[in-house]
């Protein structure tokens, strides 16, 4: 039984072509990785925190994230009471890991997960997005099933700008303005089933219906 007691890591700085160069398929991301990390128990049960910041090239503003939480890394990776704090993250990081997904922007707020991040996993967030200009935020929690892309979950838009949907669905590119309400999605990420009650300026906009990329 592999056991860690007490590691403490840290990078000031980690240029990541060095990580790359030892690794035979190398790395999603570049860039310069600044903070600490703490890993202490057995690999079934690794308790772990830290607080990472990411600099890419032609970057002046680090992405961040505050991490705590058990992981299970004997097979698929498995979390426990995952929680994240993340500060300016470039989403292209996460897109850089999974592609499908098709993330775009920076977000900062707060994130919980537990589940076989490999395959399926819940999770609930508080997230302040922003692209291009536009800036949208919400509450929510879910399901994401990484074999079926298959996504379940309940949002409060805060307000959620319409235009940041255009991003993601093109069809969408008529719509402007805020949005306010609970919104649920469920089914594949390419073919979403989408319920909401939304409030706009333009008055209540009931919506059901399927959004498809």
């Amino acid at each position: 039984t592999l056991y860690f007691t007490d590691v403490d890591l840290k990078a000031s700085p980690l240029n990541l072509e060095l990580i790359e160069s030892m690794l035979p398929g190398g790395l999603p991301v570049q860039g310069l990785l600044v903070g600490t990390v703490e890993v202490k128990g057995p690999l079934s049960s690794l308790d772990t925190r830290g607080d990472l910041q990411l600099t890419r090239p032609g970057e002046t503003t680090p992405s961040s994230i505050r991490w705590a939480g058990k992981f299970d890394a004997t097979s698929d990776v498995i979390a426990r009471n995952f929680r994240a704090d993340l500060t300016n993250l470039d989403l292209a990081l996460l897109s850089a890991l999974r592609p499908e997904l098709n993330l775009r922007g920076v977000v900062n707020g707060h994130v919980e997960a537990n589940g076989q991040l490999n395959e399926r996993f819940t999770f609930a967030a508080a997230i302040h997005h922003e692209l291009q200009g536009l800036a949208s935020s919400f509450e929510g929690s879910g399901m994401y099933s990484n074999r079926s892309r298959e996504l379940d979950v309940s949002l409060n838009a805060l307000p959620l700008k319409l235009e940041d949907l255009a991003h993601v669905y093109p069809a969408l590119a008529r719509f402007k303005g805020e949005a306010s309400g609970p919104i649920r999605l469920n089914g594949s990420i390419d073919d979403l089933n989408v319920e909401a009650t939304l409030q706009t300026g333009a008055g209540q906009l009931d919506f059901n219906g399927a959004l498809q990329r």
